[in-house]
């Protein structure tokens, strides 16, 4: 009894242990869980604002501006590096540099990624609400400041919605691309991609980069060709302090010039203030004084402006080329949704490099055209190469092929049901023959027995025992054959169905009727 008692006692407190212990575990999990949410949410956002608060401090030291401004003007910085127009002094400044932006959409993507590994569905959902949510925050404050300094600074209150609506932009974008570069078991598990989707979507970006790669290229020869040009804007600078703020700016600039000359590439219109630019024709007017500005041309390319119509046919080609496949369908759907992409993220670029760039007017291009005319040269040059590859005796041959080994086999269970149906009636056949054979012997038997009566009428003085060893002599060759023609089939009754087994007993019946 004591002894039953002692291993309750320490099973009871064993029991207690492991649930101290799992209590323990899940409030670790529950405060690491809580302390990755506050990191994804504002470990990159506060590290932007220290950059911005440096940068800031650095500049108007080198100024000698006063320092009662700085927290109003880090605000209005946090706005402009997510693409919200700041006003100054009545003059709207909407065409923002696109470098920091990137840098911000790279960084929020890099820490999305790093926290959602092996997460699953709920998990990733928290991840991405931490990374939109934290800096909404921030821009709520950075609005609220803005807003409270409007009354003393040159810098006047934003608008509330715009300001949310690109931060939440910017954010979700970054989170996206995050995820899907992270969490490929759950986004499988909960959304089904087709191959011909995945070659589109994997290709439509590839495109978007050798665009972009390209526009690069131009710029970079532009400037290299009026470096004269570059060199006497930044001559305008007058100081050390004039030169370093005029190379800055360029530098964050540049990325909102690649974007335009990939635009251009594709058949749209830029444009700087009062001029424009396009690949056939070149209007000028008043541009800002921007060393980076250079690369636009002077006057019109003519031919050689055309030849650049050679880049998006050729970018649309090795798309489609890279999404072929033997079904003409699903190479056409791969090819368009390659289009579709490439033409979302050209026109979302685009959107964000472009705006007002005060009393010059607008600088950038046309978002909506710029996405139309990539998805134009993407469908319509890949729908050729569709058409092409599906007449090609090759692509048939693949076809053809396919359709053929998708066709059903027969079934082997049924054929050999038709073999054992087919045996059977080859069995019956049989033995309806040997009953055939059996009428024919027991006509004979009887002209043999009319013969031995007629015999024995006409011999009445033969030998009775002859006659008895003849008759019995008679008897067993007439049960022999017949013995051995009812065992000559091979009968299976357990393997019968009814019908079959009718048939046998019948058989038997008749044949033991005429033994």
């Amino acid at each position: 009894m004591a002894t039953r008692t002692a291993t309750r006692t320490d099973t009871l407190a064993s029991r207690l242990r492991q649930v101290r212990r799992n209590h323990r575990a899940r409030r670790v999990a529950v405060d690491g869980s809580a302390r990755e949410l506050l990191i994804v949410a504002f470990a990159l956002p506060l590290a932007t604002l220290a950059v911005l608060f440096v940068a800031l401090l650095a500049t108007l030291l080198l100024a000698g501006a006063d320092l009662g401004g700085l927290i109003g003007t880090l605000g209005a910085t946090w706005l402009a590096v997510h693409q919200v127009p700041v006003s100054l002094s009545g003059v709207t400044i909407g065409a923002l540099p696109l470098l920091p932006t990137l840098l911000i959409v790279a960084g929020t993507a890099a820490v999305v990624r790093s926290a959602g590994r092996d997460r699953d569905g709920g998990e990733l959902a928290a991840i991405v609400a931490a990374a939109v949510g934290g800096p909404l925050v921030l821009t709520a404050m950075a609005v609220a400041v803005v807003m409270d300094g409007a009354t003393t600074s040159q810098i006047q209150s934003p608008d509330s919605l715009s300001a949310f609506v690109r931060t939440l932009l910017v954010h979700a974008v970054a989170a996206a691309i995050g995820v899907g570069a992270s969490a490929h078991a759950p986004l499988r598990r909960h959304v089904s991609v087709s191959a011909a989707d995945k070659a589109g979507l994997r290709f439509g970006t590839a495109a978007l980069f050798a665009l972009l790669a390209v526009g690069g290229i131009l710029v970079t020869v532009r400037l290299i060709l009026n470096w004269g040009q570059v060199t006497a804007l930044f001559d305008g600078g007058y100081d050390f302090d004039g030169y370093l703020g005029l190379g800055v700016l360029s530098v964050l600039y540049l990325p909102n010039l690649i974007v335009g000359a990939a635009a251009i590439l594709v058949g749209a219109r830029a444009q700087v203030g009062t001029a424009s630019v396009d690949l056939m024709s070149v209007t000028g007017g008043d541009v800002p004084p921007l060393p980076v500005l250079a690369a636009l041309p002077g006057e019109g390319l003519g031919t050689v402006g055309a030849a650049g119509f050679v880049v998006p046919a050729v970018i649309a080609l090795v798309v489609a080329v890279k999404c072929r496949s033997a079904d003409p369908l699903a190479h056409f759907r791969a090819v368009a949704v390659a289009g579709a992409v490439a033409a979302a993220l050209v026109t979302v670029l685009a959107e964000l490099a472009g705006g007002r760039v005060g009393e010059l007017g607008e600088a950038g291009v046309t978002p909506v055209t710029t996405g139309v005319f990539t998805l134009g040269w993407i469908v319509l040059i890949g729908g050729l190469v569709v058409l092409v590859n599906a007449l090609l005796p090759a692509a048939r041959a693949t076809r053809s092929a396919a359709r053929a080994a998708q066709r059903p086999a027969p079934e082997p269970e049924a054929a050999d049901d038709w073999e054992m149906e087919s045996d059977w009636d080859e069995d019956v056949d049989d033995l309806d023959g040997d009953d055939d054979l059996d009428e024919d012997d027991d006509l004979d038997g009887d002209d043999d027995l009319d013969g031995a009566d007629d015999q024995d009428t006409d011999d009445p003085d033969g030998d009775p025992t002859a006659d008895a060893g003849s008759d019995a002599d008679a008897a067993d060759q007439a049960k022999t054959p017949r013995n051995t023609r009812v065992n000559a089939p091979d009968f299976d009754f357990g393997e019968m169905d009814l019908d079959e087994y009718d048939t046998e007993r019948a058989i038997s019946r008749k044949l033991n009727d005429r033994l």
